[in-house]
């Protein structure tokens, strides 16, 4: 009975306090624009160190708050590749993260695939001259730009360029026919069907005049971002599709961007995303399509002093263990 009378007095007294009715106060930062930025600066670190999961949050949480920023998208994107090796669905997201990043910075349409082919073609006997166009424009470039063949012929020879940036020549592995480039506009392919073994395709770029390269830097990022993320998805799913993306985002980075975009990210973006990396990325590519001539191309134009002889037995091992220490 006591122990009833006691809990009764408790209530009473519960009852007879009152507390001023202040209203509801919406949790908003006192400073905002220094709480989005501390968002943003602890997602890249958390990023950097391979905490994907609390990094996505943080840049989660940037674009509850500033949906109209490309950087939460950005890191978002980035954190999401990583995610994406046990979760699939995170590539997915980490797509639709790039090409928002694109629009917001006035650079591309959301969502829209295939605006852009830039394709490899192989050297085939049932061709001697290819010119490819688009006709839909993707970030600055005039949409009705075509495509010119940059190593447009083949002769025959004992040596062949290693890359078409260096002059020195290399012996052709004895497995093919010894072949040239040269640049008469023409394409001669020998015909020899072991030329396709060779894993040699004629590389295709953008004619010069019609390039705008003065782009905004995390335009730089955010392709860098789409050729991880493609490179990525083909490790994981093997289709072939993803590796020309790869290459496609790759090889965007190299034309329209001749200097370091990283120059004019903010100092909080992760150090790891810059030209360079897309450029080993690029080389990877090559290697994982087995195009090994185009992966060593890329490879000697980013560290010109590589030892690797493509002549030896071992030559694709070499080509791998160069990659690997670019």
């Amino acid at each position: 009975m006591k122990k009833v009378l006691f809990i009764l007095l408790i209530l009473l007294l519960l009852a007879g306090c009152s507390v001023k009715d202040k209203g509801w106060t919406n949790p908003v930062p006192a400073d905002p624009s220094g709480y989005l930025g501390k968002l943003l600066t602890d997602g890249w670190t958390l990023y950097s160190q391979g905490n994907f999961e609390a990094s996505y949050a943080k840049f989660d949480s940037f674009m509850l708050m500033n949906a109209d920023s490309f950087d939460g998208y950005i890191g978002r994107g980035f954190n999401n590749i990583e995610l994406g090796a046990t979760q699939s669905d995170k590539f997915d997201e980490a797509d639709v993260d790039f090409k928002f990043a694109l629009y917001l910075l006035d650079a591309d349409q959301p969502m829209m695939e295939d605006q852009f082919k830039l394709n490899y073609v192989g050297l085939r006997n049932d061709s001697l001259y290819y010119v490819l166009g688009y006709n839909k424009p993707i970030l600055y470039i005039d949409g009705d730009v075509e495509l010119v063949v940059y190593i447009d012929s083949l002769q025959y020879t004992t040596t062949l360029p290693v890359h078409a940036y260096l002059d020195t020549l290399v012996q052709v592995a004895t497995t093919t026919k010894d072949f040239i480039v040269s640049g008469n506009d023409t394409l001669f392919v020998p015909g020899d069907p072991s030329i396709d073994s060779c894993a040699f395709f004629a590389q295709i770029t953008l004619v010069d005049s019609t390039l705008n390269t003065n782009l905004p830097s995390p335009v730089g990022a955010v392709l860098t971002g789409l050729c991880q993320l493609n490179q990525a998805r083909y490790i994981v799913e093997a289709k072939d599709k993803y590796i020309k993306s790869s290459i496609q985002y790759g090889e965007l980075v190299r034309v329209l961007f001749p200097d370091d975009f990283a120059d004019g990210l903010p100092e909080i973006y992760d150090e790891s995303i810059n030209r360079r990396n897309a450029l080993v990325i690029l080389a990877q590519d090559f290697f994982y399509a087995g195009d090994y001539y185009n992966a060593l191309w890329r490879a000697l134009k980013i560290n010109p002093g590589l030892s690797v002889d493509s002549t030896a037995a071992d030559f694709v091992k070499q080509l791998q263990q160069a990659i690997e220490n670019l």
